[in-house]
């Protein structure tokens, strides 16, 4: 029993130290890699989070990306030579994607079976950018809101591809008839 409870104590002190090796200070000459958060919601332009919704175009889509260093206060050593591509969407209850296309401010939907990206290659600086669109629900169901910080150029289905602590955010959406 002794070598059990030897094993495990080792097992935890290597967890530990794993899991605060991020809080270790960094050297001044160390490049520091930028992570990516991904948030997105629904909302109805008065309440800015709901999980139900009518059928029809009175539903809003709010998504923000935020790329950030862990260098604690050294942020001009900040590393943001990976480039990413950042989708952001709807996956339909048929399993289509509706994803966000274009410019945020003036861009449009489209769908197909794989997701479309947002924005391709773009390579990250430490900032949080928030963009809103308002989209028109035609399927009832369940749906689901997604953003997605992945590789340039690699496969949004892998989750082996998605970059950064918290690169996915999904969120669940009930659209239901009037």
């Amino acid at each position: 029993m002794t070598m059990v409870r030897a094993r495990a104590a080792t097992l935890a002190f290597v967890t530990c130290v794993a899991a605060t090796s991020w809080l270790l200070p960094v050297t001044a000459s160390a490049a520091i890699p930028l992570q990516s958060f991904v948030t997105v919601t629904a909302g109805n332009g008065f309440v800015p989070s709901i999980h139900t919704a009518p059928l029809g175009p009175f539903t809003v889509m709010e998504v923000a990306v935020e790329f950030a260093s862990f260098g604690f206060l050294d942020v001009p050593n900040a590393d943001s030579v990976f480039a990413v591509d950042v989708y952001v969407g709807m996956i339909l209850p048929d399993g289509r994607f509706v994803s966000w296309v274009g410019d945020p401010f003036g861009s449009s939907f489209v769908t197909g079976p794989a997701p479309a990206p947002l924005f391709v290659g773009v390579v990250p600086s430490v900032g949080k950018y928030h963009a809103y669109r308002w989209l028109t629900l035609t399927t009832p169901g369940w749906c689901v809101l997604y953003g997605l910080v992945v590789r340039a150029g690699a496969n949004p289905l892998d989750p082996r591809e998605w970059a950064g602590w918290n690169p996915a955010a999904f969120y669940p959406l009930l659209v239901v008839p009037k």
